[in-house]
């Protein structure tokens, strides 16, 4: 899903940066995910030096077309029915609004194609998590 509307925060601010959020809606993210499951924030990010079409776990850092110019900082949040992905601006700008994001949300006590200790999912890629859990991309 692309990064739009991305809204100026009102609450984090601060000098030398600005900070923008967007809400994805999902049902699934209850109170039992948010205290025991696991939620896993993608981001597609337009002209991404490392490669097209790269899914990068959040949170990541973003530079301005391979530039240090401007730092993009994403990161993500969870509230009840509710992702919030969040970006700092350093020093200013506003995110793009043709990124992409995806998120795939793990109940607690999932069990990993019959792996007992939970995955290190810093580690994985998007589709390797998806052939982890038999997600289809």
């Amino acid at each position: 899903m692309p990064t739009n509307p991305w809204v100026a925060s009102t609450t984090s601010t601060g000098s030398g940066k600005a900070t923008y959020y967007f809400d994805i809606a999902s049902t699934k993210v209850t109170q039992g995910i948010i205290d025991s499951g696991t939620v896993l924030v993608y981001a597609k990010f337009v002209a991404d030096p490392d490669g097209v079409g790269i899914a990068k776990l959040l949170p990541s850092i973003y530079y301005n077309v391979g530039g240090a110019a401007t730092q993009y900082r994403f990161q993500h949040g969870l509230l009840i029915n509710t992702i919030r992905v969040i970006c700092d601006v350093v020093p200013t700008g506003i995110p793009s609004t043709t990124n992409q994001v995806r998120y795939i949300i793990i109940p607690g006590g999932t069990p990993a194609s019959g792996r007992v200790m939970k995955p290190n999912f810093a580690q994985l890629t998007y589709s390797e998590v998806c052939r982890l859990y038999d997600i289809s991309e």
